[in-house]
């Protein structure tokens, strides 16, 4: 399993404001960069986490989200030779809340981004 250290995490995340979702949107894409720079922090309650993929330049953003009550997991694709640094809310399943969720996926430097958010029901 990769080795994944505080600092290589860091270079994948970075604050920016929050993404605007469509109402109950379902979606879910993937894309791969070779060079990503990026940064994670935390609120001060740990409330609010907002992140951003970057590739290259600060300028080229290509995405970004914001969590509730973040957790993160690292888990190991037994079916693939991929590791996986992944990213999911943990707000609670408030009626119409909407849920997000993210993993990173990296083999041979390559990383892929999956990412998805929906709509509990009301």
């Amino acid at each position: 399993m990769t080795d994944w250290n505080p600092k290589e995490v860091a270079k994948f995340f970075a604050t920016a404001p929050e993404m605007p979702y469509e109402e109950d949107a379902e979606f879910r894409f993937q894309f791969q960069v070779r060079e990503a720079h990026a940064e994670l922090r935390v609120s001060p309650f740990n409330e609010l986490v907002l992140v951003t993929l970057w590739i290259t330049k600060p300028e080229e953003c290509l995405a970004h989200w914001a969590f509730d009550c973040v957790r993160i997991r690292i888990c190991e694709d037994e079916d693939e030779d991929e590791d996986y640094l992944a990213m999911e809310s943990t707000t609670e399943r408030r009626p119409g809340a909407l849920q997000n969720s993210f993993a990173i996926a990296k083999r041979d430097d390559i990383y892929s981004i999956h990412a998805g958010s929906m709509r509990t029901p009301a």
